[in-house]
């Protein structure tokens, strides 16, 4: 049976304000996860603790998870010893990101940090902020070629979940069926703006093309003159939910 594809809220901030927190709980039934990504790793609130860990620490109370936007690349001990540290003392990361890129030995290393964490480790293959031409100068590869070979050596490595952008969802989907998980940022309704990212494509078209996850940040922290985040929220939802009724969704929710 088809299954919903979940919404992973981004939350790119470098503030965590009471009416931010009662803008998350607001928003909580729409959203699966929150992440939180290196703006909010990087900020301290004035008890001295991170957004990030102000967030993860809210979702708990919505009774969300949350998704760790790390993004690491180095040494497989190094990366192996970062991740038992960030997720032996915050019980609520149910994802955290590495870049593909990193040597096969990183890969198996962080692979086996998360699973002793119970926690899924994400794959970062190409930004989304990257288009052909740059792909090509820095993998001498079209973005679909360079992702296949990225998500080929994770998966190879022991990683289930991968992040790609929405144009490479069907590709994997094809090559992997339904061996990992793919969550997707790029993703943009028509009604907002691309801002920064390049490959992109509307949340229905995400789903159906057999997205798990979907990351949107902006459309609903920021969404356009005249709706607010909630309704910008509830619109991505009730796409989501037709696409899960007319499409072939493959994807899922927890």
């Amino acid at each position: 049976m088809p299954r919903k594809t979940g919404i992973i809220l981004a939350y790119d901030r470098s503030t965590f304000t009471d009416e931010e927190e009662e803008l998350l709980y607001s928003l909580s039934p729409y959203v699966d996860l929150v992440k939180v990504g290196l703006e909010a790793m990087t900020e301290a609130g004035d008890d001295g603790y991170s957004i990030a860990d102000h967030v993860s620490a809210f979702s708990v109370e919505m009774k969300k998870r949350s998704m760790w936007d790390c993004k690491f690349h180095d040494i497989g001990n190094t990366v192996e010893k970062a991740i038992l540290n960030i997720t032996g003392s915050r019980p609520s990361i149910k994802m955290l990101t590495v870049h593909a890129a990193m040597s096969d030995k990183a890969l198996r290393a962080a692979a086996k940090a998360c699973a002793e964490a119970n926690v899924l480790l994400l794959a970062v293959t190409v930004l989304t902020d990257i288009d052909q031409e740059q792909c090509f100068r820095l993998f001498q590869r079209t973005p679909a070629h360079a992702v296949l070979d990225l998500v080929t050596k994770a998966t190879e490595a022991g990683v289930r979940g991968i992040v790609c952008s929405p144009k490479e969802i069907e590709l994997i989907r094809d090559g992997f069926g339904s061996e990992v998980t793919l969550v997707v940022p790029g993703i943009r309704p028509l009604w907002a703006p691309n801002d920064d990212q390049k490959r992109v494509m509307t949340p229905s078209d995400a789903a159906k093309a057999g997205a798990d996850y979907v990351v949107i940040g902006r459309p609903i922290l920021q969404p356009p003159v005249g709706m607010t985040s909630v309704e910008a929220a509830r619109r991505i939802y009730e796409e989501l939910g037709t696409a899960h009724k007319t499409g072939t969704v493959v994807a899922k929710i927890v």
